[in-house]
């Protein structure tokens, strides 16, 4: 049986990380909280990374927010 440690983060598709920071560069914070909820829904093993931005984007850290997708996105 696989474990996983408090600090391992999934992220989701590639695809999905693109929308997400499409948004924040947008500034649309809402949608971005919506877009990351769903995906939340959809991807259970991406909860930590979806709650995460979830925090930074209900705090309206625009640039928080773009840094922790581009280093996904980036990886």
């Amino acid at each position: 049986e696989k474990s996983t440690t408090a600090t391992e983060v999934i992220a989701p598709p590639l695809e999905s990380l693109q929308s997400l920071y499409d948004l924040s560069r947008r500034g649309n914070l809402q949608q971005l909280k919506q877009q990351a909820t769903e995906i939340q829904a959809n991807h259970a093993e991406c909860a930590a990374f979806c709650q995460h931005l979830n925090q930074l984007a209900g705090r309206f850290r625009i640039k928080q927010t773009q840094d922790f997708l581009q280093q996904y996105l980036e990886s």
